[in-house]
């Protein structure tokens, strides 16, 4: 199978306008951690046959059928930069979620923010739950590095349920956008990985699992 040319990706500064509250629609831009790869890094991508079907249509097929996609493969056989290339080509938002150890929850589904009027705070959205709330590619890279304080909160989004929790923010359920695409990817030759427990198996089993190689 080709591999995926390396390329330095641009990105574009994505807005959008959040109501704070149904009494005051002031309106206020906020950055978006997640982003929209440029399509210069879709054209650069290589595509590869997986099964006899383009990648890029593997990930469309799972994509509507709301499905999971699991990568596997070792260093270079471009598990992540699938992905990125595919929210390029698609013009969807991306985020790719680093699994290690030093991950701040907070960072990822959203906190509480202080503005300029004293004594008042908005919740901001994390990049997951920009790319959960909004749809797009969430990429949760090298998976069995996750620790599980993470894996945990992920399993209603990857399952039937497909949602978050914001327990930070008055519990609010946020249900997953028919346009969401979850990918994760881990090399599984990895030291120092972890095996997956089997409830997180169980979200990718009804999925796909492709396999990746280097050229």
């Amino acid at each position: 199978m080709a591999a995926a040319k390396q390329s330095k990706s641009t990105t574009a500064t994505v807005k959008r306008t959040v109501k704070r509250t149904k009494q005051q629609r002031s309106e206020e831009e906020v950055r978006l951690d997640a982003y929209i790869p440029h399509p210069d890094f879709a054209s650069s991508y290589v595509g590869r046959k997986v099964w006899g079907v383009w990648d890029f249509e593997l990930l469309s097929i799972a994509r509507s059928e709301k499905e999971n996609v699991l990568l596997m493969g070792e260093t270079g056989s471009g598990k992540t930069m699938l992905g990125e290339a595919y929210a390029a080509k698609t013009r969807s938002l991306y985020y790719s979620l680093p699994c290690d150890v030093s991950i701040d929850p907070s960072a990822l589904w959203g906190k509480i923010q202080p503005t300029d009027v004293p004594g008042k705070f908005i919740w901001q959205d994390g990049p997951v739950t920009q790319v959960v709330r909004e749809g797009g590619v969430l990429n949760l890279s090298e998976i069995n590095f996750m620790p599980p304080k993470i894996s945990a909160t992920l399993y209603p989004l990857l399952d039937h349920r497909r949602y978050i929790p914001l327990l930070g923010h008055k519990g609010e359920v946020v249900r997953a956008h028919e346009n969401l695409l979850v990918i994760a990817d881990m090399n599984p030759n990895y030291r120092g990985t972890l095996e997956l427990n089997a409830a997180f198996k169980n979200r990718f089993r009804g999925g796909m699992t492709l396999a990746l190689r280097t050229a």
